[in-house]
């Protein structure tokens, strides 16, 4: 997570650990504490595959069901509001996307489902795009970030006042 994100990992949840993010909000605890810059920052990691494939029985052999790109979207805005009310700045998930090729296919491949995703605003390099802010996310929550084979995917969220001056 150092090599890609920047941050160190100072805490990991366990049965018997919380991480309490101060910016919570109700009982439910981060999975990750990790420092960056001299301050803590908090994360949530997600699995869309582990929590929403479901296999389905069809003439004696078994076949997952994956999510559409409208049921990713909706999947990873809600996994940020949930993240946000734990007090996490970040969520780390992965979705259920299958690319076959190499992987500068792949990443072209995202650099392209993620145009039909989500609004993109910009892309400053082919691993980060900026999108509108879901709604009800507080200004703590930052970005959420899609693991794949050559990396990760940022989904940045960028600052109201920046796109709103005064």
């Amino acid at each position: 997570m150092h090599k890609d994100i920047g941050y160190q990992i100072v805490e990991v949840e366990s049965s018997g650990r919380r991480v309490l993010a101060p910016g919570k909000t109700g009982a439910k605890s981060c999975d990750i504490r990790a420092c960056a810059n001299g301050g803590d920052v908090y994360l949530e990691c997600k699995d869309a595959s582990s929590e929403t494939l479901s296999l389905q029985e069809h003439k004696g052999a078994e076949y997952f069901n994956p999510m559409d790109e409208s049921e990713i979207k909706t999947w990873i805005e809600n996994e940020c509001r949930k993240a946000d009310k734990k007090g996490a700045a970040h969520l780390i998930c992965r979705v259920p996307v299958w690319v076959s090729g190499w992987e500068q296919q792949e990443q072209e491949f995202y650099a392209g489902w993620v145009r039909r995703v989500f609004q993109v605003i910009a892309q400053p390099n082919p691993c980060k795009v900026i999108i509108p802010k879901p709604r009800a996310l507080s200004a703590n929550f930052r970005s959420a970030y899609i693991i794949k084979r050559f990396g990760h995917l940022e989904l940045a969220f960028p600052d109201e006042a920046l796109l709103n001056p005064v």
